[in-house]
């Protein structure tokens, strides 16, 4: 059965890259691996859920009641509206935000194997982007959502802690800016050993040098963390 045939690729890329590489070589499948990312996010949205909302909850509050002239004008039942608009931000914004990057990983690896290798071959890297993002989105959203449930939803106190939960390179400069330290989180061992498929990934399927693979992943992973950070500066 396909599926079947798809999950055992899915498992293989987690645990035997070697062997589940050269099944996706073979056939390209990508539908079951997209199917357990967004479970595994489903499952870590749901860990760190009352951690999230307490954090926007707590900064929503902070910045009405340094605003005056919106605190006046709220009445209860808005208030209860907005706080009902925050639990929808925590449950979507996390889970549709992952989703988005894996989208991006794939079409910055399309543009830059592309312009580097000069190879256009957007249905293997859609597979190779979607396989690899099982450990670098899904197994990282759990790991994370575990270790938030531990601590506790009250041992945090903005976005930026919940990003930096897993080690990363942002414990390293721990009083750094805020659009720094969400770059450095992005540097953490989930996402290391996604770089390390996606380029082993393009050796495999698309024939390239090493060396231009990896280049192309590291590129391509760079190029989607930078960007946002960018336009949000």
């Amino acid at each position: 059965m396909p599926y079947l045939s798809g999950l055992n690729a899915a498992f293989e890329i987690v645990f035997d890259p070697v062997a589940g590489f050269a099944k996706l070589k073979h056939r390209p499948t990508w539908l079951v691996a997209f199917a357990l990312v967004v479970i595994f996010l489903g499952v870590g949205t749901a860990l760190r859920f009352n951690a999230e909302r307490t954090v926007l909850t707590a900064l929503f509050e902070q910045h009405v009641a340094n605003t005056p002239s919106i605190h006046d004008r709220l009445t209860p039942a808005q208030q209860g509206d907005l706080e009902r608009r925050i639990t929808i931000v925590t449950v979507t914004g996390f889970l549709i935000g992952n989703i988005i990057n894996v989208a991006a990983y794939w079409l910055a690896l399309v543009i830059v194997t592309a312009v580097v290798a000069r190879r256009l071959a957007a249905r293997e890297i859609w597979a190779v982007v979607v396989n690899a993002s099982i450990v670098g989105v899904g197994l990282s959203a759990v790991v994370r959502g575990a270790i938030i449930v531990l601590r506790g939803p009250t041992a945090f106190r903005s976005l930026a802690d919940l990003q930096a939960t897993l080690p990363s390179a942002a414990w390293l400069v721990p009083l750094s800016p805020s659009h720094f330290t969400a770059f450095l989180a992005a540097f953490q061992p989930f996402t290391i050993w996604m770089i390390v498929l996606f380029g082993y990934g393009l050796v495999v399927l698309l024939g390239l040098p090493p060396r231009t693979a990896y280049l192309c992943a590291c590129a391509a992973y760079a190029i989607v963390i930078v960007v946002p950070l960018l336009l949000l500066r």
